[in-house]
């Protein structure tokens, strides 16, 4: 391949070179990492993705391409005199089906269809022994949450901790009873170990004024069940603690999308099981309020997100963005982007802007 009586060897590092400076005892080489685009390399001509392909068939593995977007990066040597390749890299997607990382991280059938999350959600369970691994969808969430709770106030953790150590340490409730030999036999392998909490120190958690917000209302809650005896009743704890945390995780979304985006703070009610009409009424709408409050957030941090490589919030810029991607082969690229530009339309609306349309 020949472009400009330049030949792509010439990427191709100099052996008499490095063996030059070795016993010279010169600089041996100055790499750099280059990202690969469709532009042409200033040095020999070639596109910057020709390049990373030609020197990809010098891999000692078969390469496979995979779903998603990839970035691609060339290594080179600026003490060379065409900057020669010291090696290449991608990033991408990760790999399909390994199966130790989707059962831990949920990603399975079994962690999403089924069980509610025992550590997250018991919103609607019957009994605790009912509750397995986490869902993909609320990663995270029970982390910030337990962080708030972890942290010592006064010397002290928060109540609700012992609370729900309690709660789930409990075995004598009927339907348990009936569910727990169907789970556990014959190994008793699902009984659940509430003991050994590792906790954070108090300095690795960041904290602020809604967080202490919430850390308070978790704290009176814990009285509150305590002193109206409802602690006795481990589902009642579980529903009530996952209630608050609910509020508290949106009470924190609405929040950060104000203190960022200098948004507007919409009222937030939980309804608490009074047959008041009104009181119904209010908390569906402060509910849907609060959601769109959350969705706003999430919109304008993506808009954040793609500004830097996106210059204007115009259709044509998206669709830039979207054809400057770089795929495996010449052959991924010219059947996914016009794919992509499609879909990318399909979503492009009176509604929605361009950049938002592109997530």
């Amino acid at each position: 391949i020949k472009f400009n009586n330049i030949s792509i060897k010439n990427l191709i590092g100099d052996k008499n070179l490095l063996l030059q400076n070795i016993r010279n005892g010169n600089r041996v080489c100055e790499p750099y990492i280059q990202m690969v685009t469709n532009e042409r390399d200033d040095l020999t001509g070639y596109k910057l993705s020709d390049i990373w392909r030609y020197f990809r068939y010098t891999w000692s593995i078969p390469y496979k391409t995979m779903p998603g977007r990839n970035l691609f990066y060339l290594v080179r040597d600026r003490l060379q005199p065409y900057h020669s390749i010291i090696g290449i890299f991608a990033l991408g997607n990760s790999v399909l089906n390994l199966t130790v990382r989707d059962d831990d991280i949920g990603w399975t059938v079994e962690a999403n269809a089924v069980y509610p999350s025992y550590e997250f959600s018991v919103m609607t369970i019957a009994s605790h022994w009912m509750i397995r691994n986490k869902v993909s969808s609320e990663v995270g969430i029970g982390d910030f949450l337990f962080e708030i709770l972890s942290k010592r106030i006064d010397g002290k953790h928060s109540p609700i901790i012992e609370l729900l150590q309690q709660a789930l340490a409990d075995d004598t409730d009927d339907i348990t009873k009936l569910v727990k030999p169907i789970i556990a036999f014959p190994t008793d392998k699902e009984k659940r170990n509430v003991g050994d909490v590792l906790y954070k120190e108090d300095d690795e958690i960041s904290w602020d004024s809604t967080k202490q917000s919430i850390r308070d209302g978790f704290d009176r809650l814990a009285l509150n069940i305590k002193k109206t005896g409802e602690s006795k009743n481990s589902l009642t704890v579980l529903k009530r603690v996952v209630n608050f945390s609910v509020f508290a995780t949106f009470l924190y979304l609405v929040h950060g999308n104000s203190a960022v985006y200098n948004e507007s703070l919409p009222p937030i009610l939980i309804d608490s099981g009074s047959d008041l009409e009104s009181i119904k009424k209010a908390s569906e709408q402060a509910y849907t309020m609060a959601k769109k409050s959350v969705e706003d957030y999430f919109a304008n941090t993506i808009r954040e997100w793609l500004k830097p490589v996106i210059a204007k919030n115009t259709t044509e810029e998206c669709k830039k963005w979207i054809d400057s991607m770089i795929f495996a082969s010449n052959d991924r690229e010219n059947n996914i982007k016009p794919a992509l530009i499609s879909y990318y339309e399909s979503f492009c609306g009176e509604d929605v802007t361009p950049l938002l349309s592109l997530p």
